[in-house]
């Protein structure tokens, strides 16, 4: 698309925390991180407990999507 005068693509760091948000929010509903004892598809939880910025994220995808 840059061909036809469109710039690179990028995400918003707003964006960014809405989908880091949903995506914990949907391991979480559907049973959750296997190294958490859960039972989802995923290894491991898409936002580390231990990261700062976790609650940010999860109440920026509560915002834009809703509580699962």
């Amino acid at each position: 698309m840059n061909q036809q005068g469109f710039g690179r693509a990028t995400l918003e760091k707003h964006q960014a925390a809405k989908m880091r948000g949903r995506e914990q929010q949907l391991i979480e509903k559907n049973g959750g991180a296997k190294s958490q004892g859960g039972t989802y598809g995923n290894s491991i939880n898409g936002i580390s407990d231990k990261n700062k910025n976790k609650q940010k994220y999860i109440d920026s995808a509560n915002k834009e999507f809703g509580k699962p």
